[in-house]
């Protein structure tokens, strides 16, 4: 886009309106001095006439009176509108001089931006991009102001100097990717490598990613002379990609470990099973706890809730909650803690606990007004505790504030 051209102004339209700010101060400043004079001749009849009055004793010492009154007042009042004159005169110069250098100063803007505007705009259309033209063969012949600060290179210190370890590194980092090779190719085949990122290098060692839109410039006769190239700092981006590579990898890690640990903790079950189902036990009088890998099952839940943000627990047939994760603070540190509502919770509890078959579950909301869901657990036939989820409102759901 092509930048605006400063707008022309006549010598005519400048005058004009250096005249008219002019008499718009001599306007204000006059009715100034008339005003000032106004309030002074009315004071001076009012206090003047009570003075002198009370000096007069005779007909005669009035007529006297009354004649040094007014010469007083023309000698008074020459002094005051001669200093109000001067007051007012000398502003007049200061506003003057003041509009002299302002126009001066906009007439000599108007002037330099006459002289630069190929530069202005071209300023303007390459801001907050870098831009550089290297020949076939590889050397760097333009590099624009914002490239030049971004990769801290003078235009003396940069022009002549070749692409390969001035702005791009032999090898890049992680991949090992060869980046002379990547070079030498986007000169043989510049249609090839229209847009493309890579590793870059500032003058002071710094690596940074930069995304390139490339153009093949020709000559006259239609032969490849070099590129335009236009790029933009990405380095942000693939960090952030990075990191999210990194963290998906570390995750991957961590299902892995946690599958090996629930691997071992299966067979760890599976030896547990063996004896509850043994024909001379009674599994009425084994606990939950010592059924199951509390710690797996824990670490387990913990990962659910960071997952999903709900609450869990594993509760036995008598309302103990053998393991929990995800909990909230109103039910940690009001409900389970206060009397009354931990009561309420057990209660609840307790009936969520009431003839349920295995595979069903039920959403239930506990008389502390919050939802939770219960589905059973079983060994064979027999119910040993409960997996709760919840502490939850719905989202079409009126909350009662008064509760």
């Amino acid at each position: 886009m092509e930048p605006e051209e400063p707008k022309q102004q006549t010598s005519e339209t400048e005058q004009a309106g250096h005249r008219l700010t002019s008499d718009r101060i001599i306007t204000l400043d006059s009715l100034k001095i008339c005003f000032i004079y106004l309030v002074f001749g009315i004071l001076w009849i009012i206090f003047s006439d009570r003075i002198f009055l009370s000096l007069a004793t005779q007909q005669e010492d009035l007529v006297m009176i009354s004649s040094i009154k007014g010469i007083l007042f023309i000698i008074v009042t020459t002094v005051f509108l001669f200093l109000l004159i001067q007051h007012f005169s000398r502003r007049l110069q200061d506003k003057n001089e003041q509009l002299r250098v302002q126009y001066d100063d906009l007439k000599s803007s108007r002037e330099k931006i006459q002289q630069s505007k190929e530069k202005y705009r071209e300023l303007v259309e390459n801001a907050n991009s870098i831009i550089l033209k290297w020949d076939k063969h590889g050397n760097i012949t333009f590099f624009n102001e914002f490239a030049q600060r971004f990769f801290g290179y003078t235009h003396d210190g940069i022009i002549g100097k070749p692409v390969m370890e001035t702005l791009v590194p032999a090898t890049e980092s992680g991949s090992e990717r060869d980046l002379r090779l990547l070079i030498e190719d986007i000169v043989r085949h510049p249609d090839d490598h229209v847009l493309n990122e890579n590793e870059n290098i500032t003058r002071d060692k710094k690596r940074v990613w930069i995304r390139w839109h490339n153009k093949p410039l020709q000559d006259e006769n239609g032969q490849f002379t070099g590129l335009l190239s236009i790029g933009t700092d990405i380095t942000e981006r693939r960090q952030a990609e990075e990191a999210l590579q990194k963290a998906h990898d570390e995750l991957e890690i961590r299902v892995q470990e946690r599958t090996a640990a629930l691997r071992e903790s299966e067979e760890r079950l599976k030896l547990k099973l063996d004896s509850v189902l043994s024909p001379d036990t009674d599994i009425s009088d084994m606990e939950i706890i010592n059924v199951l890998d509390i710690a797996a099952i824990q670490a387990l839940m913990e990962d659910f809730s960071r997952l999903t943000r709900m609450s869990t627990a594993i509760v036995d047939m008598k309302g103990k909650v053998i393991e929990s994760s995800g909990w909230r603070d109103i039910c940690t540190k009001f409900h389970r803690i206060n009397e009354r509502s931990a009561g309420f919770c057990t209660e609840s509890d307790l009936y969520l606990t009431r003839n349920l078959k295995p595979g069903q579950y039920i959403a239930y909301k506990c008389r502390n007004n919050l939802w939770d869901v219960v589905t059973p657990l079983f060994i064979g036939e027999k119910q040993i505790g409960n997996i709760f989820s919840g502490q939850f409102f719905y989202d079409d759901e009126t909350i009662e504030d008064s509760v």
